[in-house]
């Protein structure tokens, strides 16, 4: 397809720029070719399957430096995986060209960044987007042979068989185009411009109509902005064309929940445990809708079913662990005969009395409503939390759970920590204040609490002015248990 009946050949620079060896700072490699076009091929189609060819052979280098990098190879990666990730992580672009409507002259670079191992390390443990990018290298390598194939064809038929191969080639470039389209949107969701990433795979469903993993892409970004109701509309597209792929109907459940159709998320997390019963998202989804229809038993059984298939799932440890924490509260409540909607009522007689500074109500609100805890759940809820932070050091929302479980059993010292953890990464967590406020006043130390109420209040928090007044004018002198700390 390129120089001399479609090869594609180098030039005679090699260049290679190795910032770090260690990928401090990244790698680019860069590398010159020549493609010889045939006579159906324009200039865009010339950068299509050019950009293809080189990205093919720049992947080969950049997939041999990256596996002399320390630890890449305990990955145990076969070497179509560690392509197909090392696509999803890098940026192989276009640098030069020179076009004169026979030779397409160009440069081709690859490109990674200082955090490349890590995200491979990260997508190969997602078993759905490793299969994903697996399907894309071997698509991108489908079209390239029917490509070659047909341009061969096109050079001994004549008449309507040509128009028809003619059409058929020019759909496959299209194809083409609209894989690097997908790799492009894949990569920018990697990095966290999810406008680009949107544009990206809106481009790519455009160009190829009947791809099914476009749509659903297109529509987790719109799902990542909030824009649900387009999400819907994408993630729709994406069933009807390939009705038995579990990860649409996930994805469409995730925005049924966030739209609060929890019957609908339901229906469509059933639907994907249908189609693939080792599919551990749809479990976490489905435990997700459990919890918020108080059905929390439910909810901690599809956890662990989630954890049996991938023991590596930090978002299901920390999911289950949240569910624990409210049991710590409700169960108790329910051994006493109440109903979750009793347990709801009384919290929130609780939280309306702390508001009206009326003492005596309060003190009534807290004997009728009287706030129960079961250590038991709260130390299952810190196991699960303490194995989040395991799996994922920066999973800041663990802390933050754990925190919580350590203070509603007492264990001030340790919540203390795990919310200054949290600070140290966001300076304007108001509700870690807030909390180390609450674990200071419940330790007698006053000056503390109010100094962290003080900060909580400045970053927005009406609960830690309240705090804060209160114990200005009260001094301590009154009921630690004047704080209300199971609603916060």
């Amino acid at each position: 397809m390129v120089v001399k009946k479609s090869r594609l050949l180098f030039a005679a620079a090699f260049l290679l720029f190795l910032v770090k060896v260690a990928f401090g700072s990244g790698m680019t490699l860069e590398k010159e070719y020549i493609y010889e076009a045939g006579e159906a091929d324009s200039h865009l189609a010339a950068y299509t399957i050019g950009l293809e060819q080189a990205k093919s052979l720049l992947l080969k280098d950049m997939v041999a430096h990256l596996q002399a990098q320390p630890g890449v190879n305990d990955f145990k990666l076969s070497k179509e995986e560690i392509t197909a990730l090392t696509a999803g992580v890098s940026w192989t672009t276009i640098t030069e060209e020179a076009w004169d409507g026979q030779v397409y002259r160009f440069k081709a670079s690859i490109t990674t960044d200082q955090k490349a191992i890590g995200q491979i390390d990260m997508l190969r443990k997602d078993r759905r987007q490793l299969s994903r990018l697996l399907e894309v290298r071997k698509d991108a390598s489908v079209l390239l042979r029917t490509i070659e194939r047909l341009r061969k064809k096109l050079e001994i038929v004549r008449g309507e068989e040509y128009a028809d191969v003619l059409r058929r080639y020019n759909e496959a470039v299209t194809r083409l185009s609209a894989v690097d389209w997908y790799e492009k949107g894949y990569r920018l969701k990697v990095s966290g411009d999810k406008e680009a990433s949107e544009e990206a795979f809106k481009k790519a469903a455009m160009l190829n109509p009947r791809s099914a993993e476009a749509y659903y892409n297109s529509g987790l970004v719109f799902e990542g902005l909030g824009r649900y109701q387009e999400a819907l509309s994408q993630y729709h597209a994406s069933i009807n064309l390939e009705p038995k792929e579990a990860t649409a109907y996930i994805g469409r459940g995730n925005v049924y929940w966030e739209l609060k159709r929890y019957q609908k998320a339901l229906k469509d997390y059933n639907r994907a445990i249908e189609l693939d019963p080792e599919m551990e998202e749809a479990y976490v989804g489905r435990g997700n809708t459990y919890w918020k229809l108080n059905w929390y038993f439910k909810a901690i059984r599809d956890y662990d079913r989630a954890i049996e298939i991938n023991p590596q799932y930090a978002q299901a440890y920390y999911n289950r662990a949240w569910v624990y924490n409210d049991l710590g509260g409700y169960q108790p409540a329910v051994r006493e005969g109440w109903s979750y909607d009793d347990f709801n009522n009384k919290r929130q007689a609780i939280k309306e009395a702390w508001f009206s500074d009326n003492t005596k109500l309060y003190d009534k609100a807290v004997r009728d409503g009287r706030t129960y805890d079961d250590l038991s759940y709260h130390q299952e809820a810190i196991r699960d939390y303490t194995k989040a932070i395991e799996l994922n050091p920066k999973y800041f929302d663990a802390y933050f759970g754990r925190g919580n479980s350590f203070r509603l059993i007492g264990e001030y010292d340790k919540a203390i920590k795990d919310y200054e953890k949290i600070i140290e990464q966001n300076s304007k967590h108001a509700l870690a204040y807030n909390n180390i406020g609450v674990c200071y006043q419940k330790l007698g130390n006053y000056p503390e609490a109010v100094n962290h109420y003080k900060k909580a209040a400045a970053l927005g928090s009406k609960e830690s002015k309240h705090y804060f007044d209160y114990l200005s004018r009260t001094k301590g002198t009154e009921s630690n248990d004047w704080v209300p700390e199971d609603l916060w």
